[in-house]
Parts: structure tokens; C-alpha cells; sequence
């Protein structure tokens, strides 16, 4: 063989590489397109769910204690916040095992009736 047909051999094998890695390259391309939109989609999808439990949280606890906002309250707000349902969540507590034990007719403890 002579020198020309090696080169006219190369080159045609060069282009069908380069030819099948565009290809390639084009399907993986257009495979990354749906899964960034599926992606986007999914985004959408979270951060709807997000807004609706956040909306709901707010009307449950109140705006002052429930998502983003809760970030840029005072600290001492938020303190006396915790501190405050932290106490009705002993109040409640307690409550309910004074209920209980007068229905199972068991004994009181002392703390719990005189809230020591």
C-alpha cells in the first residue's frame, strides 16, 4: 500500500470516530436534557409541598414560631417562645397524668397536684 491510501485509511477512520462520538455524545446529551427536566419538575413538585406545609405550620403554631421567619426573630423572642410551650408541654403532661391515674383510681403524686 502505498502512503496515500494510509492516510485516506487514517483519515476516513478518524471521521467515523469522531462521527460516532458526536453521536454519542448528542444521546447522552438529549438524555441529560430529560433528566434535568424531570429534575425540575420534581424541584417544583418539593417546593410546592414545602410552601403547603409551611402554610399549614404557620396556622398551626402561629407565624412567629413556624418556618423561614423563625431564622430572623430575636434571640430573646424565641427564647421566651421555647420557654413558654416548653411549660405547656409540662402543663399538658401533667394534666393528663393527673386524668389518668384519677381514672385508673390510683394514687396522686404530691408534685403534680400542688405543681411542685
Amino acid at each position: 500500500m502505498s502512503v496515500g491510501s494510509w492516510i485516506l485509511l487514517w483519515t476516513v477512520l478518524v471521521l467515523a470516530a469522531l462521527i460516532f462520538h458526536a453521536v454519542v455524545l448528542f444521546r447522552v446529551g438529549l438524555k441529560g436534557k430529560r433528566v434535568y427536566d424531570a429534575a425540575l419538575e420534581a424541584g417544583g413538585e418539593f417546593s410546592s409541598l414545602l410552601d403547603e406545609k409551611d402554610r399549614a405550620a404557620r396556622e398551626v403554631a402561629g407565624a412567629d414560631s413556624a418556618g423561614v421567619g423563625a431564622l430572623f426573630v430575636d434571640p430573646e423572642h424565641a427564647r421566651e417562645i421555647y420557654a413558654e410551650s416548653r411549660e405547656a408541654g409540662r402543663e399538658a403532661r401533667r394534666r393528663r397524668r393527673i386524668d389518668n391515674k384519677r381514672l385508673r383510681g390510683q394514687p396522686q403524686r404530691y408534685g403534680d397536684l400542688y405543681g411542685l
